[in-house]
């Protein structure tokens, strides 16, 4: 089968709806290459252990410049645990990557929400994490017209200075190339909006390259007369 979860919410002052795939078994790695406590943003995590012994993790958050906060916890046999990036004090106001490892050889499942209200934006997104970091990332869908705003996230987890070739295709039928370097343990933010030619695309999907293993997500922000998010 394929299974999705979509969750509606009314959260400190946000509303919206948000929904990911499920996990098609645990793992004792994910990566996000994205998470956001600055101001009017909220990012939780969400770990659960569905084996039947206790699992010990950590979480590496990194920032966009490299620098690092680890915390430790665990989780009890079939139990979930929810980590609020605002409650750690040196993640507030700053955006960055999460990396989630088991310890002591339990898989877990981790999943991410982001609730914000900005620039007349209001909502949430999540996403499942992903298990390993790849050279190639693929993205279906997004748009910069009509009141829609595209993000590409980019981590560099581990490898060094790495290169990134980014290609845009609109429903048109062109192809617009830009390329990009990453420092180790960075993270890098396209605002594709904000690229020339691609300002105000429908229809548009994204296909990363590099020549090392990076964790990729892409965020869409929309606004128009009915609704927002």
């Amino acid at each position: 089968v394929v299974a999705e979860r979509s969750t509606k919410f009314r959260y400190h002052g946000k509303a919206g709806a948000h929904s990911t795939i499920g996990a098609p078994f645990p793992s004792r790695l994910w990566h996000f290459a994205y998470g956001n406590s600055k101001s009017n943003f909220e990012t939780i995590f969400f770990v659960y252990n569905p084996s039947s012994r206790t699992a010990t993790f950590r979480a590496v958050f990194t920032g966009k410049q490299g620098s690092r906060v680890t915390r430790l916890y665990s989780v009890g046999a079939g139990n979930r645990i929810r980590i609020a990036a605002k409650n750690i004090k040196s993640l507030r106001g700053r955006e960055f990557s999460t990396k989630i490892e088991s310890l002591n050889g339990v898989g877990l499942v981790a999943e991410r929400a982001t609730y914000f209200k900005f620039k007349g934006r209001e909502g949430g997104h999540s996403t499942i994490g992903v298990t390993s970091p790849s050279k190639r990332w693929i993205f279906a869908a997004g748009a910069t017209k009509g009141g829609f705003s595209t993000k590409v996230l980019i981590h560099n987890p581990e490898g060094g200075k790495t290169s990134v070739r980014a290609e845009f295709y609109t429903g048109d039928g062109r192809k617009t190339t830009r390329r990009f370097t990453i420092g180790k343990r960075r993270q890098l933010s396209i605002a594709v909006d904000g690229l020339t030619g691609l300002k105000d695309s429908k229809d548009l999907s994204i296909k990363l390259q590099t020549n090392r293993a990076v964790v990729a997500e892409k965020v869409v922000y929309f606004r128009d007369a009915k609704a927002n998010g």
